[in-house]
């Protein structure tokens, strides 16, 4: 399957009042679904060094 032409379909067809409709939506919601899962990971970083280093220390 050739990608780009695939691509290049899908772009002009989001250009399109009905696309523009559907696609418009659907990318606030995955900016916003990255955004969470993002802030997410960088706050669970120092819930995941405490449980390595108590593991760590365990081990020694």
């Amino acid at each position: 399957m050739d990608f780009l032409s695939f691509f290049n379909g899908f772009f002009a067809w989001s250009q399109t009042p009905l696309g523009a409709n559907i696609v418009g939506p659907l990318v606030v919601v995955l900016a916003t679904a990255v955004g969470v899962l993002f802030i997410k990971f960088i706050r669970s970083i120092p819930d995941r060094f405490d449980r390595w280093l108590r593991r760590r220390v365990g081990l020694m």
